[in-house]
């Protein structure tokens, strides 16, 4: 399995953590490949702790001879990636006689002729299922994948922490000076990257608080994010 960092509090660091436990408890032996930290051990949510192998993605073709290496090494069936797929391109087409993929990855916009790498990723023949978060990117993918890969694309929703996210306290509206009938709304952004298009959010947001309070409406926005 590789993916960006295992130990972040983000929605992949969080996914990878869970998604190695569930394949272990299914019987698995899962190895855990990532560029952003040395050889480390991984807690797991069941208590287990992993080896997370490190690879160098900013080393030109050491990136590749490295991850190749791992590959001679472990000899694994299949490799399952979170990522954002356009970005591991050239890194699946480095293994196509040696090794399947599962490219489990967010659609952020829609995919046509002009979204070439990530194109090409979708299609490269060692890709043998796709996973995304939500039906928007089923959809996209479908658009531009070969034909025989239609019914191999699968919507599988992130895992939610009913502990984390769970319905508001019946006194947080009268918290903001809100009543009954006002909306809240929670944004959550693990960081302030420039493709988030945050400022256009932030934009959309002002204009539609403005319109629901000329309705009579107000409405709470709760946004966090990193720096």
């Amino acid at each position: 399995m590789t993916g960006v960092n295992p130990f972040a509090n983000s929605g992949y660091g969080k996914q990878s953590r869970l998604l190695v436990g569930l394949l272990r408890g299914m019987g698995h032996d899962v190895n855990y490949f990532t560029p952003q930290l040395l050889n480390s051990m991984i807690q797991l949510p069941d208590g287990v702790k992993i080896m997370g192998r490190s690879f160098e993605l900013d080393a030109g073709d050491n990136f590749f001879n490295s991850f190749n290496s791992a590959l001679t090494y472990f000899n694994p069936d299949i490799v399952l990636s979170l990522w954002d797929a356009w970005a591991i391109t050239g890194l699946v087409y480095s293994t196509v006689n040696r090794v399947k993929w599962i490219l489990y990855t967010p659609i952020d916009s829609e995919l046509d002729d002009y979204t070439i790498e990530m194109n090409n990723v979708l299609n490269a023949p060692n890709v043998s299922e796709i996973w995304t978060p939500a039906t928007f990117g089923v959809n996209q993918i479908r658009k531009v994948i070969r034909k025989e890969m239609v019914d191999k694309v699968f919507y599988i929703p992130h895992i939610v922490d009913g502990n984390v996210f769970k319905p508001l306290p019946n006194n947080t509206k009268d918290k903001y000076g809100l009543s009954k009938y006002d909306a809240v709304a929670i944004t959550v952004a693990f960081n302030q990257s420039e493709r988030k298009n945050l400022q256009i959010l932030i934009a959309a947001m002002s204009k539609a608080m403005k319109k629901l309070k000329n309705g009579g409406v107000n409405l709470a926005w709760l946004f966090w994010t990193n720096p």
